[in-house]
């Protein structure tokens, strides 16, 4: 099941919400996922908190100019309070069984986080 899901090579996810607290919301189909009715019913790893942590960051990841922007379009007098004042923990995660979807929340600072690990790795391996 995993395995198809990080065999596809684009993931269509679509940005629902952000709210005033910096949770960003987001869905993708379970079809778009790989992941048959059969796996939701029979796997008890997609109801895990591992599921939601790795399938979430993976799926921010993979589509991470979306939700940069996001972040960049933060008003500057509240970005302070809003990104830096919050750290991300977890994922978020609801399975829509009957319509088929997964929806997935998280903090915005998560982006903030990916962005100073990117910029890490740079200057490590200069």
């Amino acid at each position: 099941m995993l395995k198809n899901f990080l065999n596809i090579k684009k993931y269509n996810i679509h940005i629902e919400s952000v709210n005033d607290d910096g949770d960003v919301v987001f869905s993708t189909l379970q079809k778009d996922m790989g992941i048959s009715d059969e796996d939701v019913k029979n796997s008890t790893i997609i109801k895990s908190n591992f599921f939601a942590n790795f399938v979430g960051e993976f799926l921010v990841r993979a589509n991470f100019n979306k939700f940069l922007k996001i972040m960049l379009k933060t008003n500057p007098n509240e970005y302070r309070k809003l990104v830096c004042g919050f750290n991300h923990k977890n994922f978020g995660m609801l399975i829509g069984a009957k319509n088929k979807f997964f929806k997935f929340q998280f903090h915005i600072s998560l982006i903030q986080s990916i962005l100073t690990e990117d910029l890490n790795n740079i200057v490590s391996s200069k």
